[in-house]
């Protein structure tokens, strides 16, 4: 039984400029009440730094306007920022092994770029960290996490 109540996923669909140049539209986000695992799942290996930049496993649904409870996973292609933010609680992925080498994971709309230490690479890990967390709400156990 999932604690998640809501699945955001950002979208920027691609739009055709005067030119023919492709550029992006406004963000649409997408919203799937109760998700199940499998639809979760999807949208993390979905993520693509561009077109899908990054998904919230939402545990309220209305999201609360006082600010997100849930999980947010941004990037792609091998390279992922995970935070959780709880009442009164904001933690951030953290990888004391790797370096701070900066790397951009969001490169559509506003971006942003963050040190490896930061991110986690392994998507496998990153969905065994959204499932421990989809299943109780709290950080995976075996994950680093800063404030």
């Amino acid at each position: 039984m999932t604690e998640i109540r809501l699945l955001e996923v950002a979208r920027y669909p691609r739009k055709r400029t005067s030119t023919g140049c492709a550029s992006f539209g406004e963000h649409e986000p997408e919203f799937l009440a109760d998700p199940s695992w499998a639809d979760i799942e999807e949208a993390i290996r979905r993520l693509d730094r561009d077109k899908y930049p990054y998904i919230w496993l939402h545990l309220t649904d209305p999201v609360d306007q006082d600010g997100p409870q849930g999980l947010n996973i941004m990037g792609g292609r091998g390279e992922y920022a995970l935070s959780i933010s709880l009442p009164g609680q904001l933690v951030y992925y953290d990888d004391p092994k790797r370096g701070d080498e900066v790397i951009l994971i969001w490169e559509s709309d506003q971006g942003s770029s963050l040190p490896e230490r930061s991110l986690c690479n392994d998507v496998d890990f990153v969905v065994a960290i959204a499932r421990h967390f989809a299943d109780t709400g709290r950080p995976h156990p075996g994950s680093e996490w800063r404030k």
